[in-house]
């Protein structure tokens, strides 16, 4: 269905019929996401008596950018010179056709191609090293340092809960350092870390 078209059966819903109904289908089909196609879509179905009608009248209602424009179209009060804006403004613009891809040409890039893998040897490229030819960086290893960044209180009793008592009572002596004015706090936190330790041994 061409833009001029589905302009022309927006502004006119009497020209809604039977024969319209395929095409209308087959426009929500084409375009899910187009508010003016299930506006059309719904409005025929209502014309035509089909059944359907709520679904797509929902569905136009979901997408439509504006409920005024929705409700004048299915109620057939005609559009007023904003709403036949908004018609226009969510018509489908015109694409130019495709030229259709050479079938035996394409059949050919594609033998091409396979050919040309086969004949390197069928290996796919691994990156175990970069173009300089140094050896890449494992970040797994990265991964589960232990880092300063991540020193905080809420990582301490992580640790703690992971029953990572060595690791959790660094982060806290690091908490200390970082934090004099709640040092005692975490001196007490240590303190519970190692009895915690000492009951699990």
């Amino acid at each position: 269905m061409k833009p001029q078209e589905i302009l022309k059966l927006l502004k006119n819903g009497a020209l809604l019929s039977d024969t319209t109904l395929p095409q209308t289908e087959q426009l929500v089909m084409d375009y899910p996401w187009y508010a003016a196609a299930w506006a059309l879509y719904a409005k025929n179905l209502k014309i035509t008596g089909r059944s359907g009608f709520e679904e797509a009248l929902k569905k136009a209602a979901l997408l439509s950018p504006d409920r005024k424009w929705l409700k004048n179209l299915m109620t057939g009060a005609g559009l007023s010179e904003k709403h036949t804006r908004t018609a226009e403004e969510y018509t489908i613009p015109e694409l130019p056709a495709e030229e259709p891809l050479n079938a035996s040409e394409s059949r050919l890039d594609k033998s091409r191609l396979i050919e040309d893998f086969l004949e390197k040897g069928g290996r796919f490229n691994t990156f175990s090293e970069d173009e300089s030819g140094k050896q890449t960086v494992d970040l797994s290893e990265r991964a589960v340092s232990f880092n300063d960044e991540i020193v905080t209180e809420s990582f301490a009793n992580i640790l703690v809960q992971q029953k990572k008592i060595g690791e959790a009572i660094e982060v806290f002596k690091k908490l200390s350092l970082k934090f004099p004015e709640k040092s005692i706090y975490f001196a007490a936190r240590i303190e519970e870390v190692k009895k915690i330790k000492n009951i699990n041994n």
